[in-house]
Parts: structure tokens; sequence; C-alpha cells
């Protein structure tokens, strides 16, 4: 094997990036990422884009094991990552210690930023979020979706109004230069998705095994905390 393709959900594209370079000089072998939504991830592989190793959301990946995907005996849980509020840095920090502040919150917002609620993890609980707190057709016309995470939180810092807000997961606000993480939604509005690493089915390469170790083994967890992941 002279290339390990991985299919990563959005969320874990800090650690990806931090261990790359380690991984390809270990194994000689370069490191081919692409870095998606978690439902994007699941039409590649199902429509039969190169993948060694998947990074993907406990609830996406059952089904795609049961579908013969991926091999479950090689799972390795990266962190918890809790759905979270975020604001362009410098802008004033919004109260959300409880549902009702963030209902104020979101109302207050000239514009809510978000990702995708068919495709990603964030996206479907912002949006669920948002008809829970009684706002969705309020400020529907307030919402701008993006394809993931990580592009909602670049056009949330390239937006210089001061009354706009974000919701991601907390790694991808946290990698995005030019916004700052207020904090993960409160209970009980709250959300926290387990991400893993598992390679796909079939022969197990060396490298996928390497790559596993990297993203979600003993030796980053400290990496992995600083992205954001909980353990």
């Amino acid at each position: 094997m002279t290339e390990c393709h991985l299919l990563s959900a959005g969320a874990a594209q800090d650690v990806v990036n931090s261990v790359r370079s380690e991984f390809e000089k270990v194994t000689g072998v370069t490191l081919r990422p692409v870095f998606a939504p978690v439902g994007v991830l699941r039409e590649r592989i199902i429509a039969g884009e190169p993948c060694d190793v998947m990074i993907t959301s406990e609830v996406h990946f059952q089904p795609l094991v049961d579908e013969g995907y991926l091999n479950p005996d090689t799972r390795s849980d990266l962190g918890r990552v809790s759905t979270s509020v975020a604001v362009r840095s410098g802008n004033t920090i919004p109260d959300i210690g409880g549902a009702d502040a963030v209902r104020e919150a979101i109302l207050a917002a000239s514009t809510i930023y978000c990702s995708d609620p068919e495709r990603s993890t964030g996206g479907a609980h912002t949006f669920a979020v948002l008809d829970r707190l009684g706002v969705a057709a309020i400020v529907a016309d307030r919402i701008s979706v993006h394809p993931n995470g990580a592009t909602a939180m670049q056009a949330l810092a390239a937006d210089n109004r001061e009354d706009t807000i974000g919701f991601a997961q907390s790694t991808e606000v946290l990698y995005t230069d030019g916004v700052q993480l207020v904090g993960p939604l409160p209970t009980p509005i709250d959300r926290v998705t387990t991400y893993l690493a598992c390679a796909a089915s079939g022969e197990q390469g060396a490298a996928a095994t390497a790559l596993i170790d990297l993203v979600a083994g003993p030796d980053t967890r400290s990496l992995r905390s600083d992205a954001g992941f909980q353990q």
C-alpha cells in the first residue's frame, strides 16, 4: 500500500492533520484524507469511493457494519464531542446557561450559522433545538446553512456584525480561526456524539492499523482533548 484513503468526519479534522506527518514518516504511506459530514461519508463509501479507514459517529457506525462496509473488530473511539455555540472572535459572549437563555440568544441573532441538517450531526441537532425551543419558524429566514461545520464556522468568522451566532461540533469551532467557543449546549437541549475510527471491511493493512492507533490511541489522548474530544 502506497496510499491510505481516509474518510473522516469533520469533527476529527484537526486531529488527523496533527498526526498526518508522523503517520507518513513512520509508514512511508501517503495519507489521502477526505473530510465531510457523516452522512456524506456514508454516501461516498456506498458509492465505492476508496476507503481504508473511516472516522464516523457511533450512530452511523453500526449500519455500515451491518451492510458490510466496516470491520467492527477494528473500532477504536476518539472520544465524545458536544454540539456547541460559537460567536465571532471579539463579539459579546451570549448567556447560554439554560435552554431559555439559548432561545433568547437565537432570537437576538441577525444570522444563525450551522451545517446541513440532512447530512451532518451538528446541523441535525441545531434544527432539532430550534424546533424544541419553538423558534424555527421565527428565525427561518435568518438561518445560514453550509455544507459542513467547518464552512459554517468560516462564514461566521467572516461576518463582522456583532449580533451573529453559530452552532457546530466543539472540535470544528476550536480549529477555525476567527471564531470563539462559547460552550456546549446546556441540558436538556445538549447532545454529545461519540466518534470512532474503524478500518473498512476486507484485508486490514498495516497502514490502516497505524492510522487508527495514531488518531485514537492512548499516545494522542492529550491531543484529542486539546482538540475538543472528551474522554
